[in-house]
């Protein structure tokens, strides 16, 4: 009975120990090959966070001082700074480990006027602009950049207020904002406490991205 006893808790130990199957195929999925693009991540070339309506223009967002009129732009909105500043302390937290971070959105407005007083009659002038812009990276500091993107839509002024979360790791050459690794949320909370809110799960999703970077990442390729 007694070497029954330790051979069932050998065996519970060593379970204990490895991976659930659960986590090792985690493991295999994003070792594939078409994850080779996050692994060639070399240095991260823009990081956004927004705040806008869930239906266009209700102002919720806005009335909840959420973001405000851009100034500059009349159809775009500004993200107040305390969630920002957060998204970018938990960036800087989290992702320039190991990475830098150049930030090639500055000059962005000016570079398009100039593109724009060139070839903005052609058919072709959003292909033409995306290259351009491709082209000023590389000249700076190189190929295979990566971004970070943190939507954020906001839907009722009253409670509960609903908010939907999307923030994704992208590593295509152009940084739009598709096809890339993706965390999403929906959640709620009463007016007062929605900033706290969407900062903990802002944290809560660039925490995730991280884990599966390093999962990519730790790879034996």
């Amino acid at each position: 009975m007694k070497r029954l006893n330790i051979r069932v808790f050998v065996v519970l130990l060593l379970f204990l120990m490895c991976p659930t199957s659960g986590q090792t195929k985690k493991h295999d999925f994003y070792c594939y090959d078409s994850y080779d693009e996050y692994r060639e991540i070399k240095y991260w070339a823009r990081r956004y966070v927004s705040v806008s309506d869930y239906d266009y223009d209700s102002g919720d967002a806005e009335y909840l001082k959420l973001c405000s009129k851009d100034p500059n732009r009349v159809l775009s909105k500004i993200t107040c700074k305390e969630v920002v500043s957060h998204f970018n302390a938990e960036f800087e937290r989290l992702f320039i480990q190991t990475l830098p971070f150049h930030d090639t959105e500055k000059g962005r407005d000016e570079r398009f006027d100039e593109i724009y007083k060139k070839h903005g009659q052609k058919d072709n002038f959003s292909e033409i602009r995306r290259a351009s812009e491709e082209a000023h990276r590389n000249s700076l500091y190189g190929p295979n950049p990566g971004a970070i993107y943190c939507i954020i839509k906001i839907s009722r002024r009253d409670f509960p207020v609903l908010y939907e979360m999307e923030t994704s790791v992208i590593a295509n050459k152009d940084l739009w904002n598709r096809f890339g690794l993706e965390e999403k949320k929906l959640g709620y909370s009463t007016p007062e406490l929605i900033v706290g809110e969407l900062k903990h799960s802002i944290t809560q999703q660039l925490e995730e991205l991280h884990k599966t970077l390093k999962i990519i990442n730790d790879c034996d390729k």
